[in-house]
Order: structure tokens, then C-alpha cells, then sequence
């Protein structure tokens, strides 16, 4: 047997040291981070699938937590960058997220276009290589992997191209790129939409209702969500639309639930539980959804069919009434004290963050950040089920 050299020693001594133990960074969207990691927030350096159906979410929920990461970090001032490809999607519609400011100051990168794995990897490449205004870029969003082209079923124009059927060009794609993101704590958030009408092939799940990424995502993927857009809430919100045509006015139910712990997801950071977390048109995602579902899951609000109250000793220890209320006036309550409620939370051990930094942990916000135009107004009308 051939004596290893010493070269070759210290190569496998490298290999053989522990990985480094997991960083996470508080997104500031209370849902989001209880159901990824159980309230420690975004695993950096990890690789994150949410699957769907178009329309239940998912793009709106990236924007708000990429619009919160951003803000916070230029509080800081510390660079945090988001590059965004989208391969289907809107600009526009990026910008009345909230993300207008950012994308023109280019914190947050958008590129439209169809992609190839093989255009991926250049911009996978300026990120990891710090290359001008990719330098700090700290995720990456791709939506849709499944809309990404295969490399070699590209021949005349976007129309001939195999969208997503072979797994040879996604394989080589996250061995190549994975391990380094991890090394360099990038993270990326892949997006898939619910199963399509589309050749399959033999490397992709072909049943109904499954995400449409090849068996090379599932298996690359840190945690897999499944995103599913609920109507049976009793959160309505109505939102008036001026335009020139007059007023457009529409009621929308819209929450978000993120399933870490179906059977079709897995979640190797942390094994929390299904949230929900209530998003809206135009708005972005509104974190007291969230907070008073963990709130009612923890025994500190009790919920009686359409009535809700705080303990009595909850109540006092925040100055807040004790007695029977409706939803709506329970909602206005943890808007104005979610901090404290964080706080309650956290000091239970019901709640707890993790994150390296200087300054420690800070406070989580309310939603107070959300921005509004005059365009647009919310009310949040009485639902029938609330009268006596």
C-alpha cells in the first residue's frame, strides 16, 4: 500500500474537520422563521425549496422577507444583497411589494428572463467570486427551477427547449455550487411550481398535486416547504383601488401556510410546525397572523369559536383586557404590543433567536415597517361570524 504523502494528509485532514456549526439570521417575519427553524431564523449558507401552486404566495412572502433582511442590514450598516431571477414574474409587481427602493439602489438585484442551468452558473459565479454588484450578495432566488431550461434540449428559441425534464444539468448544477454557498453562508431559496403539464420524464415526480423539481432538488434542498394558499380564513381584507377608471374594490382571503412537516417535506434544520401567515395584495405579509397563531398554540390567547381572550394573568402582565373580544380587536391588540408579546414568548422559551452579531439579539418589530400609498387603503370589515 502506496504511503500517503504529505500533501495528501493535510488534504484529507481538511476534509475530516466538523462542519461548522449552523448560523442563523432573524428575517424579521415571525412566521417564517418559526416554521424554517423554530423562531432562530434563515439558516445561513442553506438551500430552500418551496413548492406550490402559482398564486398561493410564495412570491410575495420572498419579497417581504427579502425587503426585511435589507432593511435591517442597512440599519446596520452591513451590505446584504438579494439576487433575484426571475424566470417568470413582474418587476412591477416587485416594486408594489414594497422592494421599489431597493432595486433601484440595487440591494436587491431583478433579472427577468428564461434561463439555462448554464446562465445560472455565471451568476452563481459572479456571486461567489464577490464580482461588482454581485459583491455581497447573500441569497439568491430562483423562480422557477422547474422553468429553467435544460442545457442541451436548447436549440432554435426558448419554445424548443425542455423545461426542466432532464436532471443531469440541475446534478452537476447544486454539487458544483452547494457545498461553496454553504462555506460562504449564501443562501438559496428555489422555488417549484405545483406539478404542470409538462413531460415529466423518469427523474421528477409525476403525480398529482407533487412539486415539479427533479429528484436532484429534493435530495439538495437543506428544508422543503409546501406552500399552500388557504380561503376558509377569517381574516378578509378589503382593499380599495383608485385608478381612472374609478374605484376597483376587491375582499381577498390570503393566507400563506408553510408546511414544514408534511410528509412530502423535509426539514434537516430544525423539526417545527405548520404556520400560517397572512399575506396581501399589494402589501406584502402581515406578521400578527403569524403571532397570534403562535400565541393561541403556547396557551396565551384562548380561542372559543368566534370569540378570543387573553388569560388573566397574560392580560394583566400586559396591561390588556382580559375579557371575551372578536377577532378583529384581538388583531389590534397584538399589532400595538407585538413586541411585548415577542417578548413574552421568548422569556417562556416558547420563542428563541440565534444570532452571531456584535450588537446581540435585537427585538423582533411589528409590521409597523409595511409600506402604504395613497392609492391604496385597507379595512378590515366584521366578519359574520363574529355577531352574537
Amino acid at each position: 500500500m502506496a504511503e500517503l504523502t504529505q500533501a495528501a494528509m493535510k488534504e484529507l485532514n481538511e476534509w475530516a474537520q466538523p462542519e461548522p456549526e449552523t448560523e442563523f439570521i432573524e428575517t424579521g417575519n415571525i412566521g417564517f422563521d418559526m416554521a424554517i427553524s423554530n423562531g432562530r431564523g434563515l439558516p445561513l449558507g442553506s438551500s430552500i425549496l418551496f413548492w406550490g401552486a402559482p398564486g398561493c404566495g410564495k412570491t410575495t412572502l420572498f419579497a417581504d422577507v427579502a425587503r426585511r433582511l435589507i432593511r435591517t442590514h442597512k440599519a446596520e450598516d452591513k451590505p446584504f444583497r438579494v439576487l433575484y431571477l426571475a424566470v417568470e414574474g413582474s418587476k412591477e409587481l416587485m416594486k408594489s411589494l414594497g422592494l421599489k427602493e431597493y432595486i433601484d439602489s440595487k440591494d436587491f438585484i431583478y433579472i427577468e428572463r428564461r434561463f439555462t442551468w448554464s446562465q445560472v452558473e455565471l451568476f452563481y459565479d459572479a456571486v461567489l467570486a464577490g464580482k461588482g454588484e454581485y459583491k455581497d450578495v447573500k441569497l439568491i432566488v430562483i423562480d422557477s427551477i422547474n422553468n429553467v431550461l435544460s442545457d442541451q434540449n436548447v436549440k432554435n428559441s426558448v419554445s424548443s427547449g425542455d423545461f426542466g425534464s432532464k436532471a443531469k444539468d440541475r446534478n452537476n448544477f447544486w454539487a458544483k455550487y452547494l457545498p461553496v454557498c454553504k462555506q460562504k453562508r449564501i443562501s438559496t431559496f428555489m422555488v417549484a411550481q405545483m406539478r404542470q403539464k409538462q413531460d415529466a420524464g423518469t427523474s421528477m415526480f409525476a403525480e398529482k398535486e407533487k412539486a415539479a423539481a427533479s429528484f436532484s432538488d429534493l435530495h439538495n434542498a437543506d428544508v422543503i416547504f409546501k406552500c399552500k394558499k388557504l380561503t376558509n380564513n377569517k381574516d378578509s381584507v378589503k382593499v380599495i383601488t383608485k385608478t381612472a377608471f374609478g374605484e376597483n374594490k376587491d375582499t381577498i382571503k390570503y393566507v400563506l401556510m408553510l408546511d414544514p412537516t408534511n410528509a412530502a417535506s423535509k426539514n434537516r434544520i430544525d423539526r417545527t410546525y405548520q404556520c400560517e401567515i397572512l399575506l396581501e395584495k399589494g402589501v406584502g405579509a402581515h406578521n400578527y397572523y403569524a403571532l397570534r397563531k403562535m400565541l393561541i398554540l403556547h396557551g396565551f390567547l384562548k380561542e372559543n369559536g368566534a370569540w378570543y381572550n387573553f388569560p388573566k394573568e397574560v392580560a394583566e402582565g400586559l396591561g390588556v383586557s382580559d375579557k371575551k373580544m372578536y377577532m378583529n380587536d384581538v388583531n389590534e391588540i397584538i399589532k400595538e404590543n407585538s413586541g411585548a408579546f415577542v417578548n413574552l414568548l421568548k422569556e417562556t422559551g416558547c420563542y428563541s433567536i440565534v444570532a452571531k452579531s456584535s450588537d446581540g439579539i435585537k427585538e423582533i418589530a411589528g409590521d409597523e415597517d409595511v409600506e402604504e400609498t395613497s392609492e391604496v387603503t385597507e379595512t378590515y370589515p366584521d366578519d359574520d361570524s363574529d355577531e352574537e
